[in-house]
């Protein structure tokens, strides 16, 4: 769209074409749809910009996410080991009592 308003401007400033109202008003169209169309890729960068971030944001909350699931199962098994060790223990001094420690 930039390149046929770029021709366009180009072709009614050349000194052969009419320079009446007509041109005039042609040249200011062309113009403002060479500014829509600056516009356009403007948007288009921006857009294609806010993409790039939000994916990286999305990246680095899956891998936040997963670092804390591993965390929490980690934990979680500690936790676990520790509760048998109790147990053991437990197991241990009533067999110790039991035979009369």
């Amino acid at each position: 769209m930039r390149k046929l308003c770029k021709s366009t401007h180009e072709s009614l400033r050349r000194p052969d074409s009419r320079q009446e109202s007509y041109a005039q008003q042609l040249e200011e169209m062309t113009s403002l749809h060479d500014c829509l169309a600056e516009n356009g890729i403007e948007f288009a960068r921006a857009l294609h910009q806010m993409y790039d971030d939000l994916t990286e944001m999305a990246n680095n909350m899956e891998r936040g996410r997963k670092q804390w699931k591993q965390f929490g199962l980690s934990s979680e098994r500690k936790a676990h080991d520790a509760e048998q060790m109790v147990e053991k223990v437990g197991v241990m001094l009533q067999f110790g009592i039991a035979n009369g420690l």
